[in-house]
């Protein structure tokens, strides 16, 4: 893993009073230092360019919004490198995880699954009520993965592209709160015995808890604001979660799960 400044992979990431093209910036450094560029055949200026794209499917949320997903990658990047687990993972791994983090809240409605289910939403009618953003997330990021301009993959091998696809998916499905709690468990009592470095499992538990490392945030992240009709209260939960920045204080709530030494893994 390429080394990268000590002021971009620290917990105490400001991405709040980072400027979005900074962040942006950053994100592409931290494809390359996983191994992403020599991997994908791609130079900075793809992944810039795959990152506008990034941008420009996300909505002007308080708090789901291009810096989040952007703060999310940085945490992912930072836990990754500071626990020494990205030097147990391949690069296909390690980039697909750092995809996982940029794609995770893409065309993200302001709105959480309890909003979706309740108010029947067309993307719960959709998903069948089952991660309906969640499942919306994944869908965009592969429709975005095919366009031209946007198709940083195109290189991979099938067996390569099934795996990214298939480490994203699961990634990505298990930023849904309702796995939040359960993965909380499985971290110290179950990840070091079934568990191995680069498994689904494994990865699945990063991304969730990179996620949701604002998970203090209750009117948003207990899912339980979900009785709720049509009108503010989903947004104003959206409000609230701006209320608390992304700060180092709330991604220190999930470092004792995220500082498992790799041997115990």
């Amino acid at each position: 893993v390429k080394q990268l400044p000590p002021e971009i992979c620290t917990v105490a990431f400001d991405s709040l009073g980072t400027s979005e093209a900074e962040l942006k910036s950053n994100v592409v450094q931290m494809v390359e230092s996983v191994g992403g560029l020599a991997l994908l055949k791609k130079s900075p200026a793809d992944i810039a360019a795959f990152m506008d794209s990034v941008q420009a499917k996300m909505k002007a949320n308080p708090y789901h919004n291009f810096s989040h997903i952007c703060d999310v990658t940085q945490f992912m990047y930072t836990a990754l490198v500071q626990t020494k687990i990205a030097e147990r993972l391949s690069p296909l791994q390690r980039t697909a995880l750092v995809l996982a983090a940029i794609c995770h809240d893409l065309e993200h409605p302001g709105m959480n699954n309890a909003y979706q289910v309740n108010a029947m939403t067309d993307l719960a009618l959709r998903y069948n009520d089952s991660s309906p953003l969640e499942n919306h997330h994944c869908a965009v990021a592969w429709e975005l993965l095919r366009l031209p301009g946007c198709a940083i993959l195109e290189w991979l091998d099938h067996e390569q592209l099934s795996t990214v696809r298939k480490l994203m998916i699961k990634m990505i499905l298990a930023t849904d709160m309702t796995c939040h709690f359960g993965l909380q468990v499985k971290a110290p009592l179950g990840i070091a015995r079934h568990a191995t470095i680069g498994g689904p499992t494994h990865l699945s538990l990063l991304a969730a808890l990179a996620a949701r490392r604002n998970s203090r945030i209750a009117p948003y992240v207990s899912g339980k604001s979900a009785t709720i009709s049509k009108s503010s209260s989903a947004r104003a939960t959206e409000k609230a979660s701006h209320t608390a920045p992304h700060s180092s204080s709330s991604r220190l709530l999930l470092l004792p799960l995220l500082l498992l030494h790799p041997m115990m893994l």
